[in-house]
């Protein structure tokens, strides 16, 4: 088979979290589907700063048999420590089997994956959040002369960190094409560059239909919840309030089981009489969301997957809408674009217990799905 074009893709995967990976698979299969040898890069070594290098180094390649110890002793001594700092081993495992990325450990690695690659691309998930941090690489710094392109880049907020803005700009000027996931921030983008080219896109998840998503599912526990109802609870937040909220949900639902998927980012959240799904994979994931009777999710990602899938589901939020880093812009505006605005939990409001009639939705949403195919194939080749 002959290859379109060559194309590297950067953004962040490997983490706990599931639709950090999902969204990494999506676009690398995308991408595939139409042809182009694709490869996914893994976040690059901190080349400019010798004493991160070093330090790296020294993580990276200490002996194995003690880190497994040091894995098992933080495994039994704190759950959360562990989750968050060596992750799901079924996501890993994931990752490795179904990514396969391209891991670079030295400069010449880099210089060497530049000149065969045609096109750099990064997206999706929050890879330009200033408020989480900067890193040139989700800029693509290292590309050379290569044509950069942004695909469904998300800022989490809806501003740029004063301390990272002229940085931002530097990068964002060498790029060729430039899309990105919310249209408040293409917006804002397409100011701060001066530029009317700027555009939103759908995030990839929603790229794959869903019978694609339901080609890679595995079921869990299929004889527990084939032939009963369950809630699929998904929450990232540490919110007080959300157990009272999911328990108020679980019981005016009148759904028989509520299935917990704890989150890297609060992975001991627990409701009593409960089933917590933990160590899943990300088709486990995409499985439980399919086959439930009800979502109950402040995640982006399972929001998307929960209206491609068809899903009823009621949405919380993670963050105060007064905070200058509040992420719930994101979640508003894939609401109002399907108006499902309703889906919102409100403790005085019975909405979110309505059925979906998704006929007009799917088809607004196949509508955004050519376009947003058409605007990345062709930022690709033109």
């Amino acid at each position: 088979m002959k290859f379109k074009k060559n194309v590297c893709i950067v953004t962040w995967f490997g983490s706990p979290n599931f639709g950090t990976n999902l969204q990494a698979f999506a676009l690398l299969n995308v991408l595939k589907k139409e042809g182009y040898c694709v490869k996914i890069l893994s976040q690059l070594p901190p080349f400019s700063n010798k004493q991160q290098l070093l330090q790296y180094y020294l993580f990276k390649f200490k002996p194995y048999r003690v880190w497994l110890r040091l894995k098992r002793l933080f495994s039994k001594a704190n759950e959360s420590f562990y989750f968050f700092f060596f992750g799901n081993p079924a996501i890993n495992k994931w990752v490795k089997k179904t990514l396969k990325p391209t891991i670079l450990n030295f400069p010449f690695e880099i210089r060497r994956l530049v000149a065969k690659t045609d096109c750099f691309i990064v997206g999706s998930d929050q890879v330009w959040n200033t408020f989480v941090g900067f890193d040139p690489t989700m800029y693509l710094d290292f590309a050379g002369d290569k044509k950069r392109i942004s695909y469904a880049s998300s800022m989490g907020a809806t501003s740029i960190n004063p301390r990272f803005r002229e940085e931002v700009i530097k990068h964002l000027l060498r790029f060729s094409h430039i899309s990105l996931r919310e249209p408040a921030a293409a917006t804002l983008i397409e100011h701060l560059l001066e530029r009317t080219d700027v555009t939103s896109v759908l995030d990839p998840t929603l790229l794959l239909s869903q019978q694609e998503w339901s080609n890679i599912c595995c079921p869990y526990n299929k004889f527990l919840f084939e032939n009963s109802d369950y809630i699929f609870c998904y929450l990232i937040g540490d919110n007080q309030r959300y157990k009272e909220i999911v328990l108020d949900i679980w019981q005016q639902s009148g759904v028989k089981n509520l299935v917990i998927v704890p989150s890297c980012e609060n992975p001991t959240f627990s409701i009593d009489q409960s089933f917590s799904a933990k160590n899943i994979s990300p088709p486990e994931f995409v499985w439980l969301i399919k086959n439930a009777k009800l979502i109950c999710t402040d995640s982006f990602h399972a929001t998307a997957l929960s209206i491609n899938f068809g899903k009823r589901f009621v949405e919380l939020l993670r963050f105060d809408d007064k905070d200058v880093a509040s992420q719930n812009s994101r979640i508003y505006e894939i609401l109002n674009r399907y108006g499902l605005k309703s889906r919102l939990y409100n403790k005085n409001s019975t909405l979110w217990q309505d059925e979906i009639d998704y006929s007009l939705v799917h088809k607004l949403l196949e509508c955004d799905r050519k376009s947003s195919l058409d605007w990345l194939l062709d930022s690709i080749e033109n």
